[in-house]
């Protein structure tokens, strides 16, 4: 007696066992980065996904930039961003912070601070938003833009 396996089984085992692989932890090393892979996309739990040459990091779940403790991304240069479930989000404190000082606030992917300007640029200037639209409570009813430059100069319309 022969045996065999049927078409229809074949595919089965081959199905199972591709999908076996896929649960494993992937770690990729390249010349440039070194990669954490689960199911096939960019996903680790215990540090950054990927990790540059250059010293550079990226926190990421389920391929979505995220990190609870920290920023998601840090630059070699001291630039920091900080994401949750990919979207850009800080509560408390700036979710853009660059090496020259530059700083940016938001939640939820918006521009957004309530207590004082939403972007600090390192030169001084500043400017308000509120759910990513230009505003300044403080300033004159109804002005929708507002900037205050580093030489005292001010601007809204």
């Amino acid at each position: 007696m022969e045996e065999y396996v049927s078409v229809t089984m074949y595919r089965y085992i081959l199905n199972y066992t591709s999908n076996i692989q896929k649960h494993f932890t992937e770690i990729r090393v390249s010349k440039d980065k070194t990669e954490y892979c689960l199911n096939g996309v960019l996903h680790r739990v215990d540090g950054p996904a990927i990790v540059f040459a250059g010293g550079s990091k990226h926190w990421r779940l389920n391929n979505k930039l995220h990190r609870i403790d920290g920023p998601a991304i840090e630059y070699a240069n001291g630039h920091e961003c900080w994401y949750l479930n990919g979207e850009r989000h800080r509560v408390d404190g700036p979710a853009v912070v660059g090496a020259n000082g530059y700083k940016e606030y938001y939640l939820n992917s918006k521009r957004h601070r309530i207590d004082g300007p939403a972007v600090e640029w390192s030169n001084g200037d500043k400017e308000w938003w509120l759910n990513d639209i230009y505003h300044r409570v403080d300033g004159a009813e109804g002005m929708a833009r507002f900037f205050a430059y580093a030489n005292g100069y001010k601007q809204w319309w």
